[in-house]
């Protein structure tokens, strides 16, 4: 979608978004035909892009061994690493996911002994989690892994955008993230 195509369909959006805020939008055929073309045309974008960054998060790539590691996997450890003997309930307040799904995450990277469990002190039922030497290492691989292809992409980027646009649309995802997290807990 060129530009121009792009700023009138935002500014259509925009325009009947505060009336429809304000309760003062009266439905018609044409406006809701017109207002739903015009989010669905610049959603779509962010759809894709929803989709295609999921279909990346769970790519796997080795990260100094042989087994091959998802994004969300090898995040965990590091933010296990980064937060030793943090619980599994922690991980599931902080991703954001399902008690199941963080279980299988810790349950592959206790299979590849990348991490260990210990009983907390305090209460014997909970486990704390720490990363051990060969996840530190992987860990280590990850984190280099990640400089370059994060410096790849904003390079990439930058041949397509300008920099403040960069910028500006990881302020956006910062606000969209809260506006989401605050929707969830509305909703839930």
């Amino acid at each position: 979608m060129d530009n121009d195509k792009f700023n009138e369909l935002l500014k259509i959006l925009f325009n009947n978004i505060s009336d429809i805020n304000s309760k003062k939008f009266e439905f018609s055929d044409f406006n809701i035909n017109e207002v739903f073309h015009s989010i669905n045309n610049v959603y779509s974008e962010m759809y894709k892009f929803v989709l295609l960054y999921n279909d990346y998060i769970f790519s796997t790539h080795s990260y100094g061994v042989d087994i091959k590691f998802s994004m969300i996997e090898v995040h965990t450890l590091t933010y296990i690493e980064d937060n030793p003997g943090i619980t599994s309930t922690e991980l599931v307040e902080y991703w954001h996911k399902s008690k199941s799904s963080i279980s299988q995450i810790l349950k592959r990277l206790e299979e590849h002994n990348l991490i260990r469990k210990e009983a907390s002190i305090e209460n014997k039922r909970f486990k704390l989690l720490y990363v051990t030497e060969k996840g530190k290492k992987v860990n280590d691989e990850h984190r280099k892994f990640d400089i370059v292809d994060v410096s790849k992409t904003l390079n990439s980027l930058q041949k397509k955008v300008s920099k403040n646009d960069i910028l500006s649309f990881f302020k956006v995802i910062n606000a969209y993230n809260e506006v989401i997290l605050k929707d969830f807990e509305i909703n839930n």
